[in-house]
């Protein structure tokens, strides 16, 4: 469970302005996955399709395949991201996993996002992620945010705040990213995450608390080789401690088509 958590940190959906004005986006790219213990190596697949309906809302399915110590697994998930104001706009997302102790049964997560200043450089999030996984455990993760834009820079920081059941055992993280790059040419972000993934172990002997300190980074890449299409790599690095440690990375490529008639705001689609 708490493996899935972690792994599923950077489905969140940050956003700023458009470069380009596609309709259409296709993603799909292959990952490996290396732990220090009896996890192994896990090989995945990940396919992603973007639907800008409109000048206001951009859609996306996507689906994951991961072949793991124990079989092979999936997540198939739905989202969205909104206009719902001119200084407000939400994410919304919905995921579903087949059933295994990495998967969930199913994770829920919405944001509001305010733009704030002069400019709109400065958006505040305040938003939510419900984990049900396939066993009586479920997780609340409320969390608020910050990010900054400044020209080809992008800072931001969520202060995650887990509440895991049975026992709503009370856990904290800290997320941080900075990206450099422009969509439409090259984008770099490095992500960096550490806490605390703490929740209630109960087996006959009786419940007793469970707390890791874990650290989580992630350098990714992603270039426009022509005008629609390009390729995307990621190399990143976990531990858990007392646990095990992970290094995995990501390669894959994308193609663009269609066209909007006004530019859109840039959506981070890194899954």
């Amino acid at each position: 469970a708490l493996l899935m958590l972690w792994c599923l940190a950077s489905a969140t959906a940050m956003a700023g302005e458009a470069e380009n004005d596609w309709r259409y986006r296709f993603s799909g790219g292959t990952a490996v996955e290396h732990f220090t213990n009896d996890y192994g190596t896990w090989g995945g697949l990940d396919l992603s399709l973007y639907l800008r309906g409109s000048k206001s809302t951009t859609y996306f399915v996507n689906t994951s395949l991961w072949e793991r110590n124990d079989g092979l697994g999936a997540i198939g998930s739905i989202g969205a991201w909104l206009d719902i104001a001119e200084p407000l706009y939400t994410y919304t997302a919905l995921s579903m996993g087949s059933e295994s102790v990495h998967n969930p049964l199913f994770r829920f997560d919405h944001e509001f996002n305010f733009k704030l200043g002069q400019a709109r450089r400065f958006v505040a999030t305040a938003g939510v992620t419900i984990v049900r996984y396939h066993d009586d455990h479920y997780d609340l993760m409320p969390f608020p945010g910050l990010t900054v834009y400044l020209d080809n820079w992008v800072l931001g920081y969520r202060l995650q705040i887990n509440i895991s059941n049975p026992g709503e055992v009370i856990s904290l993280s800290h997320r941080g990213w900075v990206e450099f790059g422009r969509e439409g040419h090259h984008v770099t972000t490095l992500t960096g995450l550490f806490g605390k993934a703490a929740y209630l172990d109960v087996d006959p002997a009786g419940r007793s608390e469970v707390s890791n300190q874990s650290f989580y980074a992630a350098l990714r890449h992603t270039n426009w080789i022509g005008d629609s299409w390009g390729l995307y790599g990621e190399v990143n690095f976990l531990t858990l401690s007392d646990q095990y440690q992970k290094v995995g990375g990501i390669l894959g490529a994308f193609i663009e088509w269609g066209q909007v008639t006004s530019a859109m705001r840039r959506q981070s689609w890194q899954r």
